[in-house]
């Protein structure tokens, strides 16, 4: 009975530290500044000039701003958590992306925005 204790014990703490580590992976990779590349709607690419104006950056202390077209710009804190990034602004209200990819190079994001799902693709200018 010992045994199989200890044993569901270290079985517990395995997944828990392996959500946490890939959440800690997560939020270390996203830190740094992002400038769109890319961005599509309903899978068709929206061309736009003005695409290098759109930066998201993240620092290690859990916030987060956002410079997009026609001198918008937002600020607040965000989280990681699984394939989720939560951001809250300053008046409070979150908004939930999903991250399709995430690695050092490359950030792709997926958003509902007003009933059409947007696709934006961001390259990492430094950390």
């Amino acid at each position: 009975m010992g045994m199989l204790r200890t044993t569901c014990k270290f079985i517990f703490l395995s997944i828990f530290l392996s959500f946490s580590s890939c959440n800690f992976i997560a939020n270390y990779q996203i830190v740094g500044v992002w400038k769109a590349t890319e961005i599509f709607e309903n899978d068709k690419i929206l061309k736009d000039k003005t695409l290098e104006n759109i930066i998201l950056q993240f620092n290690d202390e859990g916030n987060y701003s956002y410079e997009g077209t026609l001198n918008y710009k937002e600020s607040g804190k965000f989280k990681v958590s699984s394939n989720s990034l939560f951001l809250t602004n300053q008046l409070k209200e979150e908004k939930e992306l999903h991250i399709e990819s995430l690695n050092s190079k490359k950030l792709v994001l997926l958003m509902e925005d007003s009933g059409k799902t947007r696709k934006m693709v961001f390259s990492k200018t430094f950390n």
